[in-house]
């Protein structure tokens, strides 16, 4: 059973932008529930900004950070803009030592 929410907004199609919101605890099976939304927002609606929200995330397993860092070379492979907000999370220390936007 996955804990956490993952929330896209808006959805495809013909979105310019697209926010992915995360909250709460980030399990394994939650990351993968995100990694399918990243990628079909990232090969099929193609936005041109994709936001990562994070700011209401507490934990997230490690596969998450993983998941993060492939949306991220994947996006930029596509030239689509791509950012991540973690103010406020425990996260942020940890996302500003990688290589994440």
């Amino acid at each position: 059973m996955a804990v956490g929410n993952v929330l896209v907004s808006p959805t495809c199609p013909d979105s310019s932008a697209v926010a992915v919101r995360l909250q709460g605890e980030i399990d394994a099976a939650a990351g993968a529930d995100l990694r399918s939304i990243l990628i079909d927002v990232i090969m099929h609606c193609r936005p041109a900004r994709i936001l990562i929200d994070l700011r209401e995330v507490t934990a997230v397993d490690a596969s998450v950070i993983g998941t993060l860092q492939a949306a991220y070379d994947l996006a930029r492979d596509a030239d689509l803009a791509f950012a991540i907000d973690s103010d406020g999370s425990p996260l942020a220390a940890e996302l500003g030592r990688m290589d994440l936007p």
